[in-house]
């Protein structure tokens, strides 16, 4: 039986000659993977589009709670058409960072509608803002309120603890904390989403974000376009 749903790629892996794993956030059932046959057939439902990090897509698949093998993507369609997110490689790039992110962070086959309509915003707001500078940025910060760590930036104090995502008076007695500055920094940005910010301060934040989501996701290790995000954004 055939179902459809809308789903966010996250990323596409190989799984034999004939067949891909494409990996997904889906609207109805969470994180989900399904089979893909025939990817690069001319004549195939399934437009390359589709397949790239964060589209936004329809998807017609097996029936993906049959308990059975790995559900089939069958057709697929994009939900929205980028206009500068695959031609501009500042933004390629973010959404390749931010599409690791959520690979690393996201496992269980679990419905939030909330979760994924704000991915479904952020991918416009990423395609559409002519700055895109601090995405990745907001992202960290407000991704951690759907995984349940958000950090406590309203709250008096004036150095973020990382370990435990509370604002402190004083330096605590360990290095994962974020410093009067930088702190006071997360907190302009969440009003500000074009805040300017230097590019070495920029790293350090993120760097520390990526470091913050290590304490307090299990496994989760700080992701590889990192280092190539870093270098576009130079």
């Amino acid at each position: 039986m055939a179902e459809y749903t809308e789903g966010i790629v996250l990323h596409l892996s190989r799984f034999s000659d004939r067949a891909y794993i494409l990996h997904t956030y889906t609207r109805s059932h969470g994180r989900m993977q399904y089979l893909v046959y025939g990817l690069h057939n001319k004549k195939g439902n399934i437009p390359p589009a589709a397949v790239e990090p964060l589209s936004l897509i329809g998807m017609e698949t097996s029936d993906s709670l049959s308990g059975q093998r790995m559900p089939t993507l069958k057709q697929a369609h994009l939900l929205y058409s980028s206009a500068h997110l695959q031609p501009d490689i500042r933004r390629k790039t973010v959404a390749l960072f931010l599409a690791e992110v959520l690979t690393r962070s996201l496992h269980l086959p679990m419905e939030d509608t909330d979760l994924f309509d704000y991915l479904r915003q952020l991918i416009r707001y990423l395609d559409t803002t002519p700055s895109p500078e601090n995405i990745h940025l907001l992202f960290m910060l407000q991704f951690a309120h759907y995984l349940g760590f958000t950090p406590t930036l309203e709250e008096d104090g004036e150095i973020l603890d990382m370990q435990l995502g509370e604002m402190l008076s004083l330096r605590p007695q360990h290095d994962d904390f974020f410093t009067e500055a930088e702190t006071s920094l997360l907190r302009q940005l969440e009003s500000d989403h074009t805040l300017s910010i230097s590019r070495t301060t920029r790293q350090q934040l993120l760097r520390k974000l990526c470091r913050y989501y290590e304490l307090h996701i299990d496994g989760f290790q700080t992701p590889k376009s990192l280092d190539v995000l870093e270098e576009i954004f130079d």
